[in-house]
């Protein structure tokens, strides 16, 4: 199947708003570890049992893996019809190193997560708060899921900017605003995940 670039560049900028909403919708589910076991436990029940909320989980998955589907195809055509001679070879490079580096390291350490976490909730039944906590008492587990989220807020910080970028924004007030606003957006998006991480890891949920 043949797709332009500029509808390959729009799939993926679609895709990472699916994105975006699936981070939020669990880090909002996550947030309530941090007020009681019961909280956590009930969250994730409606998750399962709720209809709407089984359709939309399933699709937001769906977009994030089509995101970086195309994310890689976007960022291997971009190095072939690079023109080092007008010096597009180091903007190519900046590309690399600000999306596609950092959403390779989402991508695996996902893969990792859902293994870890995911599995075990939906396929073996076990309990989601008492995954968690044995989880985040975990150095190494800890220790890649703040580098998980590192990269996630290089990857949708940069991601943001290109998404407005492909869409033809000329307003340079504009584009530094929302350069700002992507930065902040994503740091707070990170800051969250990772401090539910260390909240565990202290013992703090252990009482």
């Amino acid at each position: 199947m043949n797709i332009s670039l500029t509808n390959e560049r729009k799939i993926t900028a679609i895709s990472g708003a699916l994105l975006v909403l699936f981070l939020l919708m669990h880090l909002a589910v996550n947030l309530t570890s941090l007020v009681s076991r019961e909280t956590y436990e009930s969250a994730w029940r409606f998750i399962n049992e709720n209809v709407m909320a089984r359709i939309v989980v399933p699709l937001l998955a769906f977009g994030f893996t089509v995101h970086v589907i195309y994310g890689v195809i976007l960022a291997v055509r971009d190095r072939k019809i690079m023109n080092p001679s007008r010096g597009r070879k180091k903007n190519a490079g900046d590309k690399w190193a600000g999306i596609l580096l950092p959403g390779i390291i989402v991508a695996g350490l996902l893969a990792f997560h859902l293994c870890h976490f995911w599995a075990k909730i939906q396929l073996r039944g076990e309990n989601p708060y008492d995954i968690v906590r044995t989880l985040f008492y975990s150095d190494f587990y800890v220790a890649g899921y703040v580098i998980w989220f590192i990269a996630l807020y290089f990857h949708l910080s940069r991601g943001f900017l290109h998404m407005f970028q492909s869409a033809n924004t000329a307003n340079r007030k504009l584009i530094s605003r929302l350069q700002i606003a992507s930065k902040i957006f994503s740091a707070s998006i990170a800051a969250g995940f990772i401090f539910i991480s260390i909240y565990f890891y202290l013992g703090f949920g252990y009482s």
